[in-house]
């Protein structure tokens, strides 16, 4: 195994890829577009993006099935993205008041067809001087507009 280190917008970025000969590049460009849509959601957070969050980065594919569509704001998906924006910024505001120096960095991506899991490692300090170190998985999604992190329709 080989690992490969980057930096987007912030987002620290490490991927294991295989070294082996005949490995697909398949796997290389959906771990490169994961990657792609990981940093993008780091930018957003960053600069309180919700709008890009909501439309490009996060999919809740429930509810678009069930009540729209996404891309044209049609039908009542529409809905889904103004609770999406203010599920996002409450949770800016949040990180904002109680976080005063964050990093992140991809770790491990699994892709299994049209889903993909992806551990992100984040270290922070809170407001209290406590810090905290974890890793998150996230679950993402191949939609017809290419990869998404997949959030619960239950917010």
């Amino acid at each position: 195994m080989r690992s490969r280190s980057t930096v987007i917008g912030g987002f620290v970025c490490v991927i294991a890829l295989a070294s082996l000969a005949g490995c697909g590049s398949e796997v290389d460009t959906d771990e490169r577009a994961i990657e792609a849509v990981l940093a993008e959601l780091r930018r957003a957070q960053e600069a309180s993006d919700g709008e890009t969050a909501c439309r490009r980065v996060y999919v809740v594919a429930e509810a678009w099935e069930k009540f729209g569509n996404k891309e044209t704001g049609e039908g009542e998906g529409e809905g889904v993205v103004a609770a999406c924006q203010a599920a996002f910024a409450a949770a800016v505001e949040h990180r904002q008041s109680e976080i005063t120096d964050l990093s992140t960095s991809l770790g491990e991506i699994e892709v299994d067809g049209n889903q993909a899991t992806a551990v992100v490692h984040t270290e922070l300090q809170r407001a209290d001087g406590s810090l905290l170190s974890q890793d998150a998985s996230y679950d993402l999604v191949r939609t017809a507009d290419g990869w998404r992190v997949r959030i619960s329709d239950e917010g």
